[in-house]
C-alpha cells in the first residue's frame, strides 16, 4: 500500500514534540510494509497514493489540502488547532467559532476517511468549534512517547523534597501567568523552569529559569524533583511534558485543561499501565488507519 505523508518538517531531522511523534509511527508503518511517498515542508508537488495522512500542515497551501480531502482518500493526524490562526492553542472566543478559518477547516475535515485526535479534551475542543464532526469517524490515540527514557524506577537520581520543575510554561497559552502565581503562593517550594520567555516575566525569588536541554536529557531534569506544575490557560491537544514528568516520579499538578490528563488512565494508571498505552499506541494508529482502508 502506498500512502503519501504530509507534515511541515522533516520527522526524520527535526525534533518537535509532534515530528516525534510522527517519526515513532512511521516506524511501526515501515515494520508492517507500509511504503510511503513523504512530502515535507509546504511542497505543491504532491505525489499520487492510495490514502493520505496529513499530519502539521500549516506551511501548505491550503488549496492544496483542499484538494486531498476533495479525494476522499485523507486521514487527517491533527496535533493542534490547525482552524485557528494560531495553531498551537486555540483561545475559545465566541468570535472564534464564526471565524472563516473554522469553517474552511471544517469543511475540509468533513470530507476525510478519518480524523485522529490526540486526547479526550483535543476532541472535545474540535466539536465545540465544529460540530458537525460528530458525525465524522473519529480516534483518539495518545502521543507515541519513548518510554525508555522516562521510567524512574530504573533511574539513580534522588527526588529532593519541596522542589517542583516546569518546561515550557512561561508562554501565555501554556498559562504564564498561572504558574507565576503559583510560584508566589508557594515560597516554601523550589521551582526550576526549563522555558522561553518571550515576555520578560519577573520570576518571584524561589523559582530559576535554565536554558534549555537536550530532549535527551530531559529526564534527569524531572526525575531531580518532587513535583512538576504546569496550569495551562488554554485547552492543550496533548502535551506530552506531563507524561514525561509522572513516568520520571514527579507528581502532578495541573488543571482541566491538559490533554493527556483528559484521559483518566493516563491521569490515574500506574506506570505500568501507562506504559502499556503508550507502547501500543503506533500500533493503535496502524489499526485505525489500515481499517478505513480495508
Amino acid at each position: 500500500m502506498k500512502i503519501t505523508f504530509l507534515q511541515d518538517y522533516d520527522v526524520f531531522t527535526y525534533k518537535g514534540g509532534a515530528e516525534m511523534n510522527d517519526r515513532r509511527v512511521i516506524e511501526a508503518g515501515l515494520k508492517l510494509g507500509i511504503d510511503f511517498n513523504f512530502v515535507f515542508g509546504g511542497s505543491n508537488d504532491i505525489p499520487p497514493g492510495e490514502a493520505f495522512i496529513i499530519s502539521n500542515s500549516v506551511s501548505f497551501p491550503s488549496k492544496v489540502i483542499q484538494e486531498i480531502a476533495n479525494t476522499g482518500k485523507a486521514i487527517f493526524f491533527i496535533h493542534d488547532y490547525a482552524f485557528c490562526k494560531y495553531r498551537l492553542f486555540f483561545p475559545m472566543a465566541d468570535k472564534c467559532r464564526v471565524c472563516s478559518s473554522v469553517k474552511l477547516w471544517e469543511d475540509i475535515y468533513m470530507k476525510a476517511l478519518k480524523l485522529i485526535f490526540l486526547s479526550p479534551l483535543h476532541r472535545d475542543v474540535h466539536y465545540d468549534a465544529m460540530p458537525a464532526l460528530k458525525d465524522k469517524p473519529y480516534a483518539i490515540i495518545p502521543s507515541t512517547i519513548d518510554i525508555s527514557n522516562f521510567d524512574f524506577r530504573y533511574g539513580a537520581i534522588t527526588k529532593l523534597p519541596n522542589t517542583a520543575c516546569s518546561v515550557n510554561t512561561l508562554l501565555p497559552f501554556k498559562g504564564a501567568d498561572n504558574i507565576i502565581e503559583y510560584i508566589k503562593k508557594h515560597p516554601e517550594i523550589q521551582f526550576d523552569i526549563i522555558s522561553d520567555n518571550p515576555a520578560d516575566y519577573v520570576l518571584p525569588s524561589n523559582a530559576i529559569l535554565h536554558p534549555r536541554v537536550a530532549w535527551e536529557n530531559i529526564q534527569n531534569f524531572y526525575a531531580a524533583h518532587e513535583f512538576y506544575v504546569e496550569l495551562p490557560s488554554t485547552p492543550q491537544p496533548f502535551n506530552r511534558t506531563f507524561i514525561e514528568a509522572k513516568l520520571s516520579g514527579c507528581k502532578i499538578i495541573t488543571n482541566e485543561l491538559s490533554g493527556a490528563f483528559s484521559y483518566p488512565e493516563l491521569r490515574n494508571g500506574s506506570i505500568d499501565d501507562i506504559n502499556k498505552i503508550l507502547l501500543d499506541a503506533p500500533n493503535k494508529f496502524w489499526r485505525e488507519v489500515l481499517s478505513c482502508l480495508s
